[in-house]
C-alpha cells in the first residue's frame, strides 16, 4: 500500500485504536485475529508496555522494600506465563487455517511455543531463579 487513500488511513487508525482494549484481547486468546496480528502483536506488543511498568515497579519496590522483589518477579512471571499459553494456543490455531506460506506460519508457531516454555520454566524457577 504505496499511496493509501483518505478511506484506508481511517481505516487503518480505526483499527490500530481498537489494539490492547478488552475485545481486542478476547479477539486475541478467541484466534480471531489475523496470524501477523496474533503473533507480533501478541507476543511482542504487550511486551512494550509490560517490560517498562516492570522495570518501574521493580525500581519501587527496591527503594521501598528490597525483600519484596521476589514476590514482585514471580508475580510477573506467573501472569506473564499464564498470558503467553493463551498467546500460544491462538498462534496455533491462526497459523493452523492461515493463508500465510507455510515456512512462516511454522516458524511463528515454534517461536512462540519456545517463548512459552522459556515463561513457564521461568515462572516455576527453573530459569533464572
Amino acid at each position: 500500500m504505496t499511496n493509501p487513500s483518505e478511506q484506508e488511513l481511517h481505516q487503518i487508525a480505526e483499527t490500530r485504536a481498537g489494539y490492547f482494549s478488552p475485545r481486542w484481547f478476547a479477539d486475541l486468546f478467541g484466534a480471531r485475529l489475523g496470524f501477523g496480528d496474533t503473533f507480533w502483536i501478541g507476543n511482542l506488543g504487550v511486551l512494550l508496555f509490560i517490560v517498562p511498568l516492570a522495570i518501574f515497579a521493580s525500581l519501587m519496590m527496591a527503594y521501598v522494600s528490597p525483600r519484596a522483589l521476589e514476590l514482585l518477579f514471580k508475580s510477573v512471571a506467573g501472569t506473564l506465563a499464564i498470558y503467553r499459553i493463551g498467546v500460544f494456543q491462538a498462534v496455533l490455531r491462526t497459523g493452523m487455517r492461515s493463508p500465510a506460506p507455510l515456512g512462516w506460519r511454522t516458524a511463528g508457531i515454534a517461536l512462540t511455543a519456545l517463548w512459552t516454555v522459556a515463561e513457564v520454566m521461568v515462572a516455576l524457577g527453573r530459569i533464572g531463579g
